[in-house]
């Protein structure tokens, strides 16, 4: 490592003292770690001097580069927002990720569609449509649809439904759905609708009501009554809504606060939005921070990341001061829904309203980490006697089950799911449509090794090897799937497969039933199940 040190600090000797940003890159050139800096020789050079003094995490930083890296850029702003970028491309292990092992889910409004829908969806992509999100909380996503669906009459069905429509469905006469798939809509009206519910989504409760009631208003000026109608439902099933909130600080009108709890390599993140002096929303986000971190660190990048693509309310209250704020503040301007002030303070709470705010999302925070630890020691328990039943010695951090599925020998299909610490990974789910039927037809045997390969290539070049991948099958599929696992000698990944009960009796194996053995498990180096 000396060695490294060495040539590490003289090439960062050799920067210029200029504002950007830096990657640092391990022995395989992977990206482990994105910064920023006011001055890049300074601040790259201080990771290779004094590295015994350093912090846990930089010192194991350290230890990983093998190269880096830079930028130039010409502000502050630029730089964080370069960051930011990168942050997102490489998933680097040493930063701060909004993301961790699995994608929060968005709302996805795409508005150059003839009839708009809002959905949620598990990833955003860069597909022209508008997306509201992250959130933390799947829960209270599910509830803002199913109110967005209740007060604003949108379609939901698929463009498939819609282009075969022969009639209108439920939702139309549920006044839930203007019934465009068969019915005449003004697609300007339809196009307000959708602009409503984001106003709603964004927590703005009152202009929605006033620009509902105005065209209602309209509507019947207009002695279109029908219309008229349909947004007086609209208003009334907003103010049942508005009923069920409560006005929770009278001095703050439109203010997020973020409280932090961080313990060992887990930390807890609650954001809640006032909106209008209600509190329209409350969110969690549980990160990996693999060591421990600084809560002024979390809550820079936290915001930073969290504020893409967001509404930005007029002011942030934090639980901790961070430095650099009002360049943090001018950055995540960029990419977000600006308010109609179209300013941002970030700011330790200082009214006692704003306090008590900060406690309540502090408390939450705690909170939340505690039934996310709870739920996750339940979890090790449920993989701890997995390992005894199977006594199995090795590591079951990932798991990765495949099956093969076919009708009559056609239309073959596999799937892989995956579990991570006992939890479904539904991100890295896989599905294979294995459409060579003259090569592996209805063969298992040879869909096992096809689908084996994809998975274990992948294995290799994303660095992403599951501890543990189950086969359904028996002996035949097992003896398949380790002729492939063969072919790669540098992969530490156990192989078994499970079998369903069969009539006969099988040696020591427990009876589940009088006629059934237990589903048998195989493992390549035991003789018997």
């Amino acid at each position: 490592m000396t060695t490294t040190l060495e040539k590490l600090k003289s090439k960062a000797k050799k920067l210029p003292k200029s504002c950007g940003v830096y990657l640092m890159k391990n022995t395989d050139g992977k990206v482990i770690y994105v910064g920023k800096a006011k001055n890049l020789k300074n601040r790259v050079c201080s990771y290779f001097v004094g590295v015994s003094s350093h912090d846990i995490k930089t010192r194991k930083l350290v230890e990983n580069i093998e190269d880096f890296e830079i930028i130039l850029l010409d502000t502050e702003v630029e730089s964080l927002l370069l960051e930011r970028s990168l942050i997102k491309t490489h998933y680097p292990r040493y930063n701060i990720l909004l993301k961790d092992g699995k994608e929060y889910p968005y709302i996805r409004i795409d508005l150059n569609h003839p009839w708009p829908r809002i959905r949620k969806v598990r990833q955003r992509k860069d597909d022209g449509a508008k997306y509201l999100g992250p959130y933390g909380t799947v829960a209270y996503l599910n509830t803002m649809l199913r109110l967005v669906h209740r007060i604003f009459p949108l379609v939901r069905c698929s463009d498939y439904e819609f282009k075969n429509a022969k009639r209108p469905c439920n939702y139309y006469h549920f006044k839930q759905c203007l019934g465009p798939c068969v019915l005449s809509v003004d697609r300007d009206l339809y196009k307000k609708t959708i602009d409503d519910a984001l106003l709603f989504l964004s927590g703005k409760t009152a202009a929605v009501k006033e620009a509902i009631n105005s065209k209602m208003i309209q509507a019947s000026q207009a002695m279109e009554y029908e219309i008229a109608a349909q947004y007086r439902d609209q208003i009334t099933a907003l103010d049942n809504f508005i009923q069920k909130q409560s006005v929770a600080f009278e001095n703050i009108n439109n203010a997020d606060a973020i409280g932090v709890k961080i313990t060992g390599e887990k930390a807890s993140v609650h954001v809640i939005n006032v909106r209008e002096s209600i509190i329209s929303n409350r969110d969690n986000f549980i990160l990996d921070i693999h060591f421990e971190e600084k809560n002024e660190t979390l809550l820079f990048e936290f915001i930073l990341q969290y504020y893409e693509n967001r509404y930005l309310p007029e002011k942030i209250l934090i639980s901790h001061a961070i430095s650099d704020r009002d360049v943090l503040a001018e950055a995540i301007k960029t990419n977000s829904h600006l308010n109609t002030t179209g300013k941002v303070r970030i700011a330790t709470g200082h009214t006692r309203e704003e306090k008590e705010l900060l406690n309540i999302s502090n408390k939450n925070a705690a909170y939340s980490f505690e039934q996310a630890n709870e739920k996750l020691k339940t979890q090790k328990i449920s993989l701890e006697i997995v390992k005894t039943e199977l006594a199995y010695p090795g590591r079951l951090n990932r798991i990765e089950c495949i099956d093969i599925s076919n009708m009559g020998g056609t239309a073959i299909v596999a799937s892989c799911v995956c579990f991570i610490d006992g939890a479904p990974a539904k991100n890295f789910y896989r599905r294979y449509n294995i459409s060579d039927e003259s090569e592996h037809g209805p063969d298992d045997f040879g869909s096992i090794r096809y689908v084996l390969k994809r998975r274990l290539d992948r294995a290799i070049r994303e660095n992403d090897s599951p501890d543990i991948i189950l086969i359904d099958g028996g002996k035949g599929q097992l003896s398949s799937a380790i002729g492939i696992k063969n072919e790669y000698p540098s992969l530490d990944v156990t192989i078994i497969s499970i079998a369903k009960s069969r009539l006969e009796n099988s040696g020591s194996i427990k009876h589940t039933s009088p006629n059934h053995t237990a589903e048998r498990i195989f493992f390549p180096d035991r003789q018997h199940p």
